[in-house]
């Protein structure tokens, strides 16, 4: 069994469902049932708290943000301690690493409090942050008491609907989920868009990024996979994904080598070599190899 890592979740990533979908939809199929297990436990982030993002996503919903400044002290964020391999850390990374940081965090875990250091994906670049009465306003878990001001992502979303009024007064946070729906992938941005612009003009929300010192930053990824953090340049996504995408010549030997060593149709041997000379699976391999050289090495 390959060592794991201990990788913070939180959001919508601390549901296992969520986690099994993404491991499936991103990961190779030959690997799932390796993929689906993930050992998980309890465990906080000190001096945190997990608060609501400053605009609805594009489907209607509403994302969270791991928060830490200086009106967190003394709080608790809590979260999942999941305990990944390398290949699982792959397929998270090619998902949450697009948009979010990769850093070390240090958190505790277990009934004993148990102190660690972990990998979190935590805001860089700075991300908007919904505000009630000049604060962060802190994410209520379903099924759990609520610390004072945490609030559902419906009443979040409410929230932000009615502080914007950019719409008919009688919408909510579903009715919302069904206009967006309705939209293509370009108008599905339109209208959190002018909500998060009317917010913004009313003071209700304000840009935000973990507090992640250089030496704690274990890199970015797009979709080339890894970036050093410290290249000093940048790097085209074409510049490195150009050498590993196949051209028509190494596409049409595949196909006739299908053909003749596996006695396949030509059909079937084009599904085939689309599956053989997939270029997300070398993406993968790729980010999985990098994490593998700049990860600590643990016993």
């Amino acid at each position: 069994m390959q060592a794991r890592v201990p990788v913070i979740l939180y959001g919508s990533d601390s549901n296992p469902e969520v986690m099994r979908e993404k491991m499936t939809k991103y990961g190779p199929a030959d690997l799932q049932s390796d993929l689906q297990t993930i050992p998980q436990i309890s465990g906080f982030i000190p001096d945190a708290r997990i608060v609501w993002q400053g605009q609805p996503g594009h489907k209607g919903g509403i994302f969270v943000e791991l928060y830490k400044g200086d009106d967190t002290v003394g709080q608790k964020a809590h979260c999942t301690v999941a305990f990944m391999d390398q290949r699982q850390l792959a397929v998270m990374h090619a998902t949450a690493g697009v948009t979010y940081q990769a850093a070390l965090v240090s958190a505790s875990a277990g009934s004993d409090a148990r102190e660690l250091e972990a990998l979190a994906y935590v805001v860089r670049d700075p991300r908007n942050i919904l505000l009630r009465n000049g604060r962060p306003i802190p994410v209520a878990w379903p099924g759990e008491i609520a610390e004072p001001g945490a609030i559902t992502a419906e009443q979040a979303i409410n929230y932000m609907l009615l502080k914007s009024a950019q719409v008919d007064d009688a919408i909510n946070a579903r009715e919302l989920v069904k206009l967006v729906v309705e939209h293509n992938n370009a108008g599905r941005r339109v209208l959190p868009r002018s909500i998060s612009h009317r917010l913004h003009k009313l003071g209700l929300k304000r840009a935000f990024s973990y507090p992640a010192s250089e030496s704690e930053r274990v890199g970015r990824a797009d979709f080339n996979g890894l970036v050093r953090p410290h290249y000093g340049l940048l790097r085209l996504m074409e510049e490195v994904v150009a050498p590993l995408r196949p051209d028509s010549a190494d596409f049409e030997s595949e196909v006739a080598e299908l053909i003749t060593t596996k006695g396949l149709g030509r059909d079937q041997a084009i599904a085939q070599a689309r599956k053989n000379l997939d270029i997300a699976e070398k993406l993968r391999e790729r980010a999985r190899i990098e994490l593998a050289a700049r990860l600590p090495k643990r016993s």
